[in-house]
């Protein structure tokens, strides 16, 4: 690095670069070790140190400085050391030189190439250090060697700033020598060298400055000039200095003396509001204005009268009087400076104010006296000054209060205690505009101590506001116990009094869950039993509040009749605390004896309540009640099952009922009488009580809707299922099955057997019509019979869908498999028709056949769809149809590229068969999709062959038919194919879940379909509450057959579930697994125990704060 070239150089390269004599723009941003600063004026000719802190080197190159090993410092130059290495305080050999003034090493040093204008930590440089040391003869050998005084540091300031800070003339002298610093150069706050000389009061350095040119308007970024400074600090002879240079410069010198900084404040302001008369004198002598209004602030309109009388400055308040100042003035409160003396307790000023003739009267914005403010900031000697001063001891606020109103308000109880001295009667019982007295005040705020003042000097105990609610209600509304016993004392007539919605002080007391309150009136004899406007109790709003321990005190008596006791709408109160979910209210009422199955007016049950507010944790309680039973079977008139809500809202708490509702046996599972016990009550039961639909409800048509299928595979949603089907399903799906299966086989053998025996013609053909029709003239016992056989078959089935559509209505017309069997049993009667009427009717259309087929391909399908019931054939059949689904949607979204492909070919290859129309391409590039390409035929073979029938080549274009191809195998072939692929086995396990729900829902539905299609009577008789399976016992002859239908027909569950014995759990495993359960289980109950007994803690510690905090402070205020 060289010493002045202006080149700032770094180990990663240069950081900067300037041309020497030339100095930054104001404002640029210039890096410095890795800080960006802004500055207006900067002459860069430094360098940062050179080296790295590195303590070997820098400990042995700080002792030869401070020993003045003078050799060792020249060696170490000569051989190319760095000289200016930072030590860990980041200051370099140099700086420590310049703060002890040691001359000869700093000479020295600077001879040996030390870089002069080194920055070390926060960026200062020798000369700055030297500066703020006050290192004379250091500042001067610095810049004798050309030091550079415009260098700024970390804040922005220069040596220079430094100099006027500590008040150094001589030093400023030096570095204004050159000529080269500018006496303007601001910091990063704008202040210049001028105003830190303002600050400091150093009137030689101002004059030094000024005679530099120095701006004596400058400001700072809070918008102060020097003048604003020298007024603050008192500089009195400053202040004269830049006053009499501003009038000889300025025409306008009114706006320099008044200028304002970002609060708002001139000159005078400042000097009033820190007590400086003589300055406010001067300043007042040029003309500063006394008042400074609205347009002219923009902060505040605190005139210089208002800050001097706020601080206790009387020597300047009488100064700004006799200058005329407008005693009266108004803040942007409105106050004056008689309010703002009285609230800062300086009873010379306001006795000084008065004198000059202030308004005792005046009001400010809240309607404030300047006696009403002292009262409100407990100045008693202010206020009684004021009175003896002929201030109106009735006067009132915006809101009506009077004096004792506030005194009560803000706790001054000194001050009260002189308002109720000097009048006890007049202002004890007056009323603000909501007509509360000062006695309610004390009672809401919990003032204990000012409330029995109030009742000793004989105050109205049962005065009502006009809420008509007396005092009692206040304290009993915020639970200030100690305040409400005084008051039950002083009339314990009122204890029941009720406000203008019927709440009495137990009401607000039980409302905000404060049980002392609630206690104390209890004992002085508050009814439980009042009912507000509402209806409601006391044990209403403590429910609503959700405090335990408060009603927990309040049913201590009468608890029967409270918990009985009904609102307008018929709800207790165990159905508001369900509603606003509070636990361990609805623990504590329902072991005092609730009734849980309790209906209001609307037919809801507390269960029914707290579902329909989404209070989880409280439907848990009711469920794990051991009325559980008696609250789920509860048969609401208008309202919704409670199994439905919890199915649709709170699956979790359906699972618990479930599993409740399943019961096994105590014996081992391998024991011949071990049965297993399901209660399908809650499952399939009346929601309207019209017992002609006695299974209005039916769950798992419920959990099917909301697609809950952990619910469908329970074991006890598997028992009613299978139960349901061996009942009443089975019946009617075998003879619905046979029947069809039945009728497929017959159609198939007879479509089989008229097929061998006719022969097709082709179309065209000139065989005669006799010919044609010969094969259905021809009478035998089998072509007479089995189409009759079909047509019966096919009318039945016919008849079995016209009623379904009379039971299903529009629902019919949402199942796929409905418009498949009505075209197939269309198109089979179809078929049979010529072998009644002896003609065919089929013979021009070629329909015949068509029709067989397309009989016999929709039965057989359908035939497949009645599999679907069975477990076995069921899941595989629904993801069948979910995977076919899927390469639908992703056919019909590629069907562009497919038919562009077929029209191309169509285009290029339209002399062979295959392609000879658009149509047969398209078939063609269909079949080509799945890897059929046939290159060799299409292509290679058929190049060098032509049409027979015009002799055309059959490849006119081989080489871009072949790239079409190509390209065709690409897209199509391999990227859709394996899309496809991709697709079927990617999703296996969503469709596989999906096909499972598919077989539940069309099981459920099939279930619910054909128990609605029987009659009541037979419905009565086959209904069932209560399942006992015994899945040891030994199977009877004849019910193997019924026992492999069965094997077919189960459900996944009830392959693995708690009725099959084969596939259970080894009984070891299995009791190890549940003992480990049950461990885990206790913990987590245990855990959850501890959390809610701390949760509760809390809530108590916190009401018990609410309750003791204001009554403490109030017995500590009486104490003092």
């Amino acid at each position: 690095m060289e010493n002045g070239t202006g080149k700032i150089e770094h180990q990663n390269g240069s950081l900067l670069h300037s041309k020497p004599g030339m100095s930054p723009k104001a404002g640029s941003p210039e890096i410095l070790f890795g800080r960006e600063f802004s500055y207006e004026t900067i002459k860069l000719t430094s360098s940062f140190c050179g080296s790295m802190y590195n303590s070997g080197n820098v400990e042995k190159l700080k002792q030869a400085v401070r020993e003045k090993n003078i050799s060792y410092l020249r060696q170490r130059s000569q051989t190319g050391q760095d000289l200016d290495a930072v030590d860990g305080s980041g200051f370099a050999p140099l700086h420590h030189a310049s703060s002890r003034n040691d001359m000869e090493m700093i000479s020295v040093l600077l001879d040996c190439d030390a870089n002069i204008n080194c920055q070390g930590h926060q960026l200062l440089t020798p000369l700055h250090v030297a500066v703020r040391y006050n290192s004379f003869e250091a500042v001067k050998t610095l810049m004798e060697y050309n030091a550079d005084p415009v260098i700024k540091n970390a804040d922005g300031a220069t040596p220079l700033h430094y100099a006027a800070r500590r008040g150094c003339v001589d030093t400023s002298k030096v570095l204004l020598r050159n000529g080269v610093l500018s006496v303007n150069c601001r910091d990063n706050s704008g202040m210049t060298p001028f105003h830190f000389a303002c600050v400091i009061g150093n009137l030689e350095l101002c004059e030094l400055l000024i005679r530099h040119k120095t701006d004596i308007y400058a400001r700072t970024v809070e918008e102060k000039n020097p003048l604003h400074l020298a007024s603050l600090n008192g500089n009195k002879a400053i202040v004269e200095i830049l006053l009499k240079k501003a009038f000889e410069e300025l025409d306008n010198h009114a706006q320099y003396i008044n200028a304002l900084d970002f609060e708002g404040n001139t000159p005078l302001h400042l000097a009033c509001q820190k007590g400086h008369t003589e300055v406010a004198k001067v300043l007042l002598s040029y003309g500063s204005d006394k008042v400074i209004w609205g347009d002219q602030c923009e902060v505040h309109l605190q005139s210089p009268l208002h800050l001097a009388a706020s601080n206790g400055h009387l020597g300047v308040v009488e100064l700004l009087i006799s200058h005329n100042s407008p005693v009266d003035c108004r803040d942007e409160l409105q106050r004056t400076p008689l309010h703002r003396a009285a609230e800062y307790d300086h009873a010379d000023i306001v006795k000084y104010l008065l004198q000059a003739g202030a308004d005792i009267e005046g009001k400010d914005v809240s309607n404030r006296t300047a006696f009403i403010s002292a009262v409100k900031r407990g100045r008693t000697k202010i206020a009684e000054l004021l009175l003896e001063s002929g201030a109106d001891f009735k006067s009132r606020d915006e809101s009506r209060r009077t004096c004792m109103h506030l005194a009560v308000q803000h706790d001054r109880l000194d001050t009260l205690c002189m308002l109720l001295k000097r009048d006890r009667d007049t202002l004890i019982d007056e009323r603000d505009k909501d007509l509360q007295t000062p006695l309610h005040y004390a009672a809401r705020l919990g003032q204990l101590k000012i409330l029995q003042i109030l009742l000793e000097n004989g105050c109205l105990v049962a005065a009502k506001d006009v809420f008509e609610r007396s005092p009692l209600h206040a304290a009993a509304a915020n639970g200030h116990v100690l305040c409400a016993e005084e008051l039950c004392k002083s009339n314990p007539g009122h204890i029941n009094d009720k406000d203008d919605r019927g709440l009495t002080p137990l009401h607000l007391a039980a409302r905000g869950s404060h049980r002392d309150t609630c206690a104390l009136l209890r004992h002085v004899g508050a009814h439980t039993m009042i009912r507000d406007s509402n209806r409601w109790t006391a044990l209403h709003h403590c429910a609503s509040g959700g405090c335990a321990r408060t009603t927990s005190s309040l049913l201590v008596y009468h608890s029967a009749l409270s918990l009985r006791a009904t609102d307008r709408e018929g709800n207790t109160p165990l159905h508001v605390a369900s509603r606003c979910g509070h636990v361990s209210v609805v623990e504590m009422m329902i072991s005092r004896g609730a009734d849980v199955t309790v209906c209001n007016d609307q037919m809801l049950t507390c269960l029914d309540v707290a579902i329909e507010s989404g209070q989880e944790e409280v439907a848990e309680v009711f469920i794990k009640n051991d009325k559980w039973k008696d609250i789920l079977q509860c048969k609401p008139f208008h309202g919704i099952n409670p199994m439905r809500s919890l199915i649709q809202t709170m699956p979790k708490l359906a699972e618990v009922v479930m599993n409740r509702c399943v019961s096994l046996s105590d014996l081992p599972r391998h024991h011949p009488d071990y049965f297993e016990e399901f209660d399908f009550s809650l499952l399939a039961s009346c929601e309207s009580g019209d017992d002609s639909r006695c299974f209005s409800f039916f769950g798992p048509a419920v959990m099917v809707e909301w697609e809950r299928e952990t619910l469908l595979m329970h074991p006890l949603t598997q028992a009613l299922l299978q139960w349901k089907w061996r009942t009443v399903g089975m019946p009617l799906f075998w003879v619905n099955f046979l029947s069809y299966l039945a009728f497929v086989c017959l159609f198939t053998a007879f479509a089989a057997t008229e097929r061998g025996q006719q022969l097709l013609r082709e179309p065209g053909s000139t065989l005669p019509d006799e010919e044609d029709h010969k094969i259905f003239q021809k009478k035998n016992s089998f072509s007479i019979a089995i189409p009759v056989i079909i047509a019966i078959f096919i009318i039945i089935h016919m008849m079995k869908e016209l009623y379904q559509i009379s039971v299903q209505r529009w629902r019919y017309l949402t199942h796929f498999t409905n418009f498949v069997e009505w075209t197939c049993y269309l198109s089979a009667l179809c078929f049979v028709a010529p072998y009644f009427s002896g003609r065919n009717v089929f013979s021009e259309s070629m329909a015949l056949w068509p029709l067989a087929s397309l009989v016999t391909l929709l039965s057989y399908l359908s035939l497949v769809l009645f599999l679907r019931r069975f477990f076995y054939f069921g899941i595989y059949i629904s993801m069948f149809f979910e995977v076919t689904r899927t390469f639908l949607r992703v056919v019909v979204i590629f069907t562009p590229i497919i038919f562009a492909f077929s029209l191309a070919f169509f285009l290029l290859l339209k002399e062979q068969d295959s392609f000879k129309t658009v149509s047969w391409s398209v078939v063609k590039t269909t079949i080509m999709m799945i890897g059929e390409i046939d290159y060799g035929s299409i292509i290679v073979e058929a190049k060098e062959q032509v049409n027979e029938r015009n002799g055309a080549p059959l490849v006119p274009i081989p080489g871009f038919t072949a790239f079409v191809v190509l390209f065709f195998c690409m897209v199509v072939s391999v990227l859709l194919m394996n899309l496809l692929v991709g697709l079927a086995v990617g999703d296996i396990d969503s469709i596989q879940r999906d096909a499972n729900m598919r077989r539940l829902a069309t099981q459920v539905e099939f279930v619910t379909d054909v128990d609605q299609r029987y009659p009541r009577f037979l419905r009565k008789y086959l209904k069932k509450s209560v399942l006992k399976i015994k899945p040891n016992r030994r199977i009877k002859p004849e019910n193997v057959l019924k026992k492999i239908f069965d094997r077919f027909s189960k459900s996944a569950n009830s392959k693995h579930g708690i009725s099959d014995n084969d596939a259970a759990i080894d009984e070891p495993a299995k009791s190890s697994v549940s003992v480990e359960i049950a461990k885990q289980r206790e913990r987590i109950d245990r855990l959850q125990n501890t959390v809610e007994d701390q949760t509760r803690l809390l809530r108590e510690i916190f009401h018990q704060m609410k309750q003791i905090g204001p009554q403490a402070s109030s017995v500590e205020s009486g104490r003092d």
